[in-house]
């Protein structure tokens, strides 16, 4: 790496009353082996000791910025219109690098013989007992990880918000992260880009995702709306094969389904089940999901 060209990376770290997490995540960037970077940390209103913990780096290239609170992709959005670097990369408040990783995506943009739309790489999802295969990425082969991904990606999004390095004239270009999609703006981020560019992957867990156990408790009537109106916009407007088109609606419907039931409301979970039906009938994944929601319904049973 040391013969090859070395710009400047900025990573961008949303970071709302993450006093619990943020000095790990921190130094996960400051030992990486690729030492041109800087670091803007976006305080979306915190009312912990956030800041205390970020200044007690006294690192040159830590930027720390605050705002009142006004939700991640806008603390996200800030930093990218702060940032100096001729590269992006995100990282949350609560989740951690391998140290290489910024050095391997930056080999892989320049050992490429395409313009790239985004790097990304494999990861672990972790909690406080072990690690875990990531489930975005359980059922997808490797082929579908690079080069021209739009027709695979908009059926399931793969990719991890952490493991993404991106170059700043194509965010310029496409535009940043949609504040008014409350639910998956990093997957509309990453289908605006890969329509028009191809995509490099490194084939490595170089980036550890952080389960959030509080992540169940969603309100899914809301998530509904807001995740089909991001299908509105991609699956269901591009000129896909059908088959794509069948098996992103299935998967939507037999998420939600999921979701209603493991918040109690069995009704919407069986009316998302029905419709996950008509789009794949003969899905041996229907019947576990059946089993899935009785099994749900007796738990809940006083």
């Amino acid at each position: 790496m040391s013969n090859l060209p070395s710009p400047l990376v900025t990573v961008i770290m949303p970071a709302y009353n993450s006093a619990s997490t943020i000095e790990s995540a921190v130094q996960s960037v400051v030992s990486q082996t690729y030492t041109n970077w800087e670091l803007i940390v976006v305080d979306d209103g915190s009312t912990d000791n956030t800041a205390d913990i970020i200044h007690a780096f006294e690192h040159p290239g830590i930027v720390y910025l605050r705002q009142e609170n006004q939700g991640q992709s806008s603390a996200r959005n800030t930093g990218i219109k702060s940032a100096k670097g001729e590269y992006i990369a995100f990282l949350d408040a609560d989740d951690m690098w391998e140290t290489s990783k910024l050095e391997e995506q930056i080999a892989c943009f320049i050992n490429s013989s395409q313009d790239l739309g985004f790097v990304h790489t494999g990861y672990r999802e972790f909690d406080e007992k072990r690690e875990y295969n990531p489930r975005p990425l359980r059922f997808v082969r490797k082929k579908q990880l690079s080069g021209f991904v739009f027709e695979d990606l908009v059926v399931h999004n793969f990719i991890g918000v952490l493991t993404v390095m991106v170059p700043k004239i194509i965010l310029d270009e496409v535009g940043y992260f949609d504040q008014n999609l409350v639910n998956s703006p990093d997957w509309d981020l990453w289908l605006r880009i890969t329509k028009s560019y191809p995509v490099g992957y490194v084939d490595k867990s170089l980036a550890r995702y952080r389960l959030n156990p509080h992540g169940l408790s969603k309100n899914y009537i809301k998530y509904e709306k807001n995740l089909w109106l991001l299908l509105e916009r991609h699956l269901l407007k591009e000129d896909l094969p059908a088959k794509k088109r069948k098996r992103g609606l299935w998967l939507y419907y037999r998420h939600m389904a999921h979701g209603f039931a493991r918040n109690g409301n069995f009704r919407k979970s069986f009316e998302n089940l029905v419709l996950a039906q008509k789009n794949r009938p003969l899905t041996f994944q229907n019947l576990l999901s059946l089993i899935y929601i009785f099994f749900r319904i007796l738990r809940n049973k006083p």
